[in-house]
C-alpha cells in the first residue's frame, strides 16, 4: 500500500490511487468531503464512500484520520463509542466493533485511525433545502416529532449530539430523517468543547459551559426555523430588527401555537426550553399544520429605517 499521489481522480474526488484498499478490506468508491480530495493532513478527517469486501461488498462510510492530533482523535473515539455502544436507533448509523481500527500504509510516517459505519441512503437535508426551499409546516412538524424521539433516545443513553443542523440530517427516499455525523458528541453534563455550528449552536455550548439535552433542543429549534423559512439562521439574524432572532415574518400565517412551541425550544435559558411546551403535543399541532399545507406566500423582511438626527 502506498500513500496517495497528488493527482486527483476527478470522478471519484479523492487523492488516493485507484484500487487502494484501506485496512486490506475497504475499497474507496469516492470522496464525500473536501478533505478527501486532498493529501492527508494532520487534524483533518477524510470521509469516503467505500465497499466492504468482507460484508458482501456493501457500501459504507469511512472516516480516516492521521493519528497525531489528540483533540481531533478524541472526537473520533467518541463518535465510535456513540455509534457502537449508544442507542440502537433506526435513524442513527450503526458501526461494528471491528469498524474502528488503526492502519498504517507503507511509506507513511504516521498510522491512521479509521471508523467505518453504515451508509444511509438519501440526500443531505441541507442540499434538499437548497434545491427545494422552505418546506410546509406539516412536513416540518412530522420531522420535528421524529427528531424529538431520536434525541430523547440519545439523551437517555447519556449523550448529546452537539451539532444538530440540516447538513447532519439525511432525508431518506421514503421521506423520513436520519441523524449523522456524531463528530461533536459529548457526554451529558460535560463542558462543551469548541465545536458546533454558527447559527445553530446553543449559547451555553458556545460559551464552554456544561451542556445537557436542552443544548440539542436549541439546535433543533434553529433547524426547524431553517426548514420553515428556507433561510440559514445567520441570514435571519442579519435581518432581525426588533430582536436578536426575528424569524416569524418569514413564515406568514404560521399559527402562534406552532411559533411559540418553536421559540420555546430556543429559549436563551436552558431550563426554559422544552421539546413541546406544557399542554402542547405533536397531535394537537399536526391538524394546524394540515390546514396550512398550501402554496408558499412570498415574504419580505421587516423594513429597516435610517436614523435621522434629532433637531436641537
Amino acid at each position: 500500500m502506498i500513500l496517495p499521489s497528488p493527482v486527483l481522480s476527478q470522478d471519484r474526488k479523492t487523492a488516493w490511487p485507484d484500487g487502494t484498499l484501506i485496512h486490506d478490506r475497504y475499497s474507496i468508491l469516492r470522496g464525500l468531503n473536501a478533505a478527501a480530495a486532498r493529501l492527508p493532513q494532520v487534524g483533518q478527517v477524510q470521509v469516503f464512500e467505500v465497499v466492504d469486501l468482507e460484508d458482501d461488498d456493501r457500501p459504507k462510510v469511512l472516516k480516516l484520520l492521521i493519528r497525531q492530533q489528540s483533540t481531533r482523535l478524541d472526537r473520533l473515539y467518541r463518535e465510535a463509542e456513540v455509534l457502537m455502544r449508544g442507542p440502537q436507533h433506526p435513524q442513527i448509523p450503526k458501526a461494528a466493533v471491528d469498524g474502528f481500527f488503526c492502519w498504517r500504509p507503507i511509506d507513511s510516517r504516521w498510522p491512521f485511525q479509521g471508523l467505518v459505519m453504515e451508509a444511509i441512503a438519501g440526500e443531505s437535508l441541507e442540499a434538499y433545502l437548497d434545491r427545494q426551499g422552505a418546506i410546509d409546516p406539516m412536513a416540518a412538524i412530522r420531522w420535528w416529532v421524529q427528531l424529538s424521539s431520536l434525541l430523547h433516545n440519545l439523551h437517555q443513553a447519556g449523550w448529546i449530539h452537539g451539532d444538530v443542523k440540516p447538513a447532519n440530517l439525511i432525508r431518506r427516499p421514503q421521506g423520513d430523517l436520519a441523524l449523522v455525523d456524531f463528530d461533536a458528541a459529548m457526554p451529558v453534563g460535560e463542558r462543551a468543547a469548541a465545536c458546533g455550528s454558527a447559527g445553530y449552536i446553543a449559547p451555553e455550548q458556545r460559551q464552554g459551559q456544561p451542556i445537557g439535552p436542552a443544548s440539542d433542543w436549541f439546535s433543533l429549534g434553529r433547524t426547524i426555523v431553517h426548514w420553515l423559512t428556507g433561510q440559514h439562521p445567520l441570514d435571519l439574524i442579519a435581518q432581525s430588527v426588533d430582536s436578536d432572532f426575528d424569524w416569524r415574518w418569514a413564515v406568514p400565517g404560521l399559527p402562534d401555537s406552532i411559533a411559540d412551541a418553536i421559540d420555546t425550544l430556543m429559549a436563551p435559558n436552558p431550563s426554559d426550553r422544552r421539546i413541546m411546551p406544557a399542554g402542547t403535543t405533536a397531535t394537537s399541532l399536526l391538524p394546524l399544520a394540515q390546514r396550512l399545507a398550501r402554496p408558499p406566500v412570498v415574504a419580505t423582511p421587516p423594513r429597516q429605517f435610517p436614523e435621522f438626527p434629532r433637531a436641537a
